[in-house]
């Protein structure tokens, strides 16, 4: 695979996953299909593309920026334990300040658990799986593969601000 075919499957990657976040499109597709047909094919849609973006990177010119050692992969085996506590607090929680979800409307303010450290905990997990994966893949398409995904991820976890905690003695941590 070229440079050029590999940005082009970066390029369909994030035109693809931009589909949520259009409501004229996304709205359409629903009200075409319902919306858990909806989340069915989007979710092997998004699958799919993370599959093939990911052997692109594999097939693209091998550019070497850092050698591979050891103790990088120790360190990503040790990283992967704090990104999957918190997908494990986060996934199945309500949160009604990210985008999805289910039950947001038992989102309870006084029990916020992760949401109080940040709204976006899901996308703050897959930044730190895209830079712990960077580390052992030293070569330039894998660089930019992870580098560019914990980006994304990590300026979208950052596009709004953090909930405001109300003052203790307004009757417990509230959000505004």
């Amino acid at each position: 695979m070229t440079w050029f075919g590999f940005a082009g499957v970066f390029a369909l990657f994030f035109v693809t996953h931009s589909v949520p976040v259009r409501p004229a499109i996304k709205s359409r597709i629903v009200d075409e299909i319902g919306p858990v047909w909806f989340s069915v094919g989007y979710s092997i849609l998004s699958i799919c593309m993370l599959t093939l973006l990911i052997w692109s990177a594999g097939q693209a010119p091998f550019v070497e920026l850092w050698p591979q050692m050891v103790w990088q992969r120790h360190v990503v085996h040790l990283g992967m334990l704090a990104v999957c506590l918190i997908l494990a607090f986060s996934i199945a929680r309500p949160n009604p300040f990210s985008f999805g979800g289910a039950r947001n409307h038992a989102f309870d303010p006084t029990r916020p658990g992760i949401v109080r450290l940040t709204r976006h905990p899901i996308l703050i997990a897959m930044s730190i799986w895209a830079a712990l994966h960077m580390l052992p893949n030293g070569n330039l398409a894998h660089v930019l593969l992870f580098g560019v995904l914990g980006a994304f991820c990590f300026g979208r976890s950052h596009f709004d601000q953090p909930p405001k905690a109300a003052p203790y003695g307004a009757g417990g941590v509230g959000y505004t």
